[in-house]
């Protein structure tokens, strides 16, 4: 009997068939991978929802709005964070780059005692009546109880626009200025009034909810507290002004904490994870590019989202310890994080900024308790040297009458240091790199062996010599274009003092 062949038509219908349980098959798969994704996906979701349910119930803001709303609410009354910003509108810079840097130049650190020259304080008193109504705003915000200041809640918390902090600053410097013109004129309860203002302007942030804000406090504070030991370069503070000053130094370190920023810098990123950014970042751009990517693979986005906050909760539980601890275990956590996140870049995407940041906050953190409390023993010294006529022999001859214990070394497990020299006293912490320097302060040194001090001269050596016009100029960096911008033409420089070879230099800046 003869074989048949299948027709055209049933092989047809066969192939068609296979292809048809082939699709099935692959649907199956396809639904099944994506199902399984899709429940991968919502594993790690209900862990990040646990986590945040986590922060809820322990009182901790998680949203930026729940942020905004932890900080200290404005009272419909006047407060000072109000107030303030109402001085900040006011503020009128020096004129130029040349009044500039001669008006600010009294911010270096250690002049021995010497007054500004008759040209530059006239530059100084020009630029206190231009800001006559902002000292007034000033003084009326210093009095009254603290706020806040606003921030948008509907902006971008990565981004958030904090303008005032940069008209905050410049307040603090024009309080600083004018606390060390009232010095130069030997007016120290006037200088005492001007250096609480300007620290009364730099308390108003409070803790703060962003990193910038972090660093403004602790920049300003070093700021004002160069202004304070200028101060004393220059005159005699009395015992009711030194007692007021040593108040605002222990308000600024009850406000160190870097609690709020942490919780601050985690929800904006919680914010970025949620994907609510996402929209506003072109596909076309390799941030775009890899947001999406982020966003896609299953599971990657919530487990980078449970990767951030397990950093930042370490990061605050380092600010619980004490400060002695701090800094070397931010070093190390950094250390920690960047070799589990090496080469995973988009696995782990905010955490490159949120590192950098935090290891700089601790340190500027501790360096500012440091400064803090020598500031506050070396003002303790100078109540005891006004008692008693002498400088004491030690920090121990001052407890219990003004200070309660010697204070502890932030940065090492000795007390902070005492010495007399030749021309008065220093109070200082061994600094960051944990190395005594006896003393050497950071502008006199080229790396990072440097301390944090404080120091004091012999009364008879406070205000006792006047710079002069040439020393101010060939200080301050300017160059000879700005200056004759300014109205110093060659002939009016050397009429003031500066040589040949002086003009010649400055026309080479």
């Amino acid at each position: 009997m003869a074989a048949t062949t299948p027709s055209n038509g049933t092989r047809r219908g066969r192939v068609g068939r296979g292809c048809a349980l082939a699709a099935a098959v692959g649907l199956v798969l396809i639904g099944g991978c994506g199902l399984a994704a899709h429940l991968y996906d919502r594993h790690w979701e209900k862990k990040v929802e646990a986590k945040l349910a986590e922060y809820r119930a322990a009182g901790q803001p998680v949203t930026w709005a729940e942020v905004l709303a932890a900080r200290q609410s404005i009272p419909p009354e006047e407060n000072s964070a109000l107030v303030f910003l109402e001085a900040f509108k006011q503020l009128a810079p020096p004129d130029g780059q040349c009044q500039e840097r001669l008006v600010y130049g009294f911010s270096r650190k250690w002049t021995g005692g010497a007054r500004h020259p008759e040209e530059v304080r006239r530059l100084i008193e020009a630029h206190l009546d231009a800001n006559d109504a902002a000292l007034d705003k000033i003084r009326e915000a210093a009095v009254l109880p603290d706020g806040a200041y606003p921030l948008d809640p509907t902006q971008d918390p990565m981004s958030v626009d904090m303008d005032y902090l940069s008209a905050l600053m410049d307040a603090v410097r024009l309080c600083n200025i004018e606390a060390v013109y009232h010095a130069e004129a030997a007016d120290p309860q006037q200088a005492t009034k001007s250096l609480v203002q300007g620290r009364r302007t730099l308390a108003s942030i409070g803790e703060g909810t962003t990193p910038v804000e972090g660093l403004v406090r602790n920049r300003g504070g070093g700021l004002w507290l160069d202004a304070a030991q200028h101060t004393l370069e220059l005159c005699q503070v009395p015992a009711d002004g030194l007692r007021a000053l040593r108040a605002e130094m222990a308000q600024g370190e009850a406000q160190l904490s870097l609690e709020l920023v942490f919780r601050g810098v985690r929800s904006g990123g919680l914010y970025r994870f949620s994907g609510v950014a996402a929209p506003e970042v072109p596909w076309s751009s390799p941030e775009g590019y890899v947001w999406r990517l982020h966003g896609l693979i299953p599971g990657w986005r919530h487990r980078d989202a449970l990767f951030y906050c397990s950093v930042l909760d370490r990061a605050a539980e380092i600010n619980r310890l004490p400060l002695r601890e701090r800094y070397a275990e931010a070093v190390r956590l950094g250390t920690e994080v960047q070799e589990k996140t090496q080469g995973s870049p988009i696995k782990y995407l905010f955490l490159d900024f949120c590192l950098r940041s935090m290891e700089w906050l601790f340190r500027l953190q501790v360096e500012a308790h440091a400064a803090l409390r020598v500031g506050d023993a070396a003002l303790a010294v100078e109540r005891w040297r006004l008692a008693h006529g002498r400088w004491p022999e030690s920090l121990d001859e001052l407890v219990p009458d003004l200070l309660e214990e010697v204070p502890d070394d932030p940065f090492c497990e000795e007390k902070i240091q005492y010495r007399q020299t030749a021309d008065g006293v220093i109070v200082y912490s061994v600094g960051p790199d944990g190395q005594d320097d006896n003393g050497t302060p950071e502008e006199e040194t080229t790396d990072d062996r440097y301390d944090v001090r404080f120091r004091l001269l012999d009364p008879e050596l406070r205000g006792a010599r006047t710079l002069t016009f040439r020393e101010e100029v060939m200080d301050s960096g300017l160059s000879l274009e700005a200056l004759e911008e300014a109205g110093y033409t060659e002939e009016k420089l050397r009429a003031l003092g500066l040589s040949e070879d002086d003009i010649r230099e400055l026309g080479w800046r």
